[in-house]
């Protein structure tokens, strides 16, 4: 993208916010032509179909086969044929934001974690729940809570594969691993553009510069998941997502209930509920 002059124009993008402050984005980057922005966000839009058309088999038991566990690489299961829309209520309360003092403090905690799945169980709650893309639709920020498995990510994921294609390009990224890479004064939005184009590698530097130019413009939706798993570097987190809130970024955040903590502005609470009987079966079954 050199110039004839080999002199490469270079700009930086900052996202404004309402009481007259602003995030800068990053280091400068690339000027783009129009051609050139829609080229590298057509391809980033492929490569996001493809990077959540499969489900994650991580963190599953697979089978064991010639003595040794296979080989997660190996198993590719299509994300859609497998994927069961969750059922989020919206939450009444503020879960518990720090973390428990004792014994005492958990058990107390555990207690109300117990009474409000009680309270999910009764009918005239249930019929208060919706599936999550619906709180997207009503929602342009909001929360999902819920407990470890609960489908989160995969929601997120799923979420990312089905809307490659709509209005707000959606940006998933995982905080556990924007925590481990923030080291050397890296804010969250430049670690996060880090591990958006490490799939780029011919041209990472016009892919950067294109989605900082859709960022800015708040032509995206942040999909922040597991907020709970930050810990190294959590203020400096907390502090660039408060600051995105009130720019008015487009956001889903998902998080355990243990360690999500308020961010104002960012109200709309949802929690993920226990997979009903027909969910179950449609689940096994598939």
């Amino acid at each position: 993208m050199s110039q004839d002059n080999d002199v490469t124009p270079q700009t930086k993008y900052i996202i404004n916010i309402k009481n007259g402050e602003s995030i800068a984005i990053g280091d400068a980057v690339l000027v783009l032509t129009a051609k050139q922005r829609e080229r590298l966000l057509s391809a980033y839009r492929d490569h996001i179909r493809k990077a959540n058309a499969t489900l994650d088999t991580g963190g599953l038991a697979l089978p064991i086969v010639n003595g040794r566990p296979l080989d997660s690489a190996l198993v590719r299961i299509p994300l859609d044929l497998v994927y069961i829309k969750l059922r989020a209520l919206p939450s009444r309360s503020r879960p518990d934001e720090e973390r428990p003092k004792n014994a005492d403090d958990l058990a107390q905690r555990v207690r109300r974690g117990q009474e409000r799945r009680r309270e999910w169980e009764e009918p005239r709650r249930l019929e208060e729940a919706v599936p999550p893309e619906l709180a997207v639709e009503k929602h342009a920020q909001l929360v999902i809570l819920g407990p470890p498995g609960a489908g989160k990510s995969t929601f997120l994921r799923h979420l990312a594969w089905a809307e490659a294609e709509s209005e707000f390009l959606p940006l998933y990224v995982p905080l556990g691993r924007v925590d481990v890479a923030m080291g050397g004064g890296r804010s969250l939005v430049e670690t996060a553009l880090d591990i958006l184009t490490e799939h780029a590698v011919s041209d990472r530097a016009g892919l950067r510069a294109a989605l900082s130019q859709e960022i800015a413009s708040g032509r995206v939706r942040w999909l922040w998941d597991a907020l709970d798993e930050v810990r190294s570097h959590r203020r400096a987190v907390l502090d660039v997502l408060k600051k995105l809130v009130a720019a008015g970024q487009r956001m889903m955040l998902t998080s355990r209930p243990l360690g999500y903590e308020t961010l104002p502005g960012l109200d709309a609470l949802y929690e993920v509920l226990p997979l009903g009987a027909e969910e179950a079966r449609a689940f096994i079954t598939r």
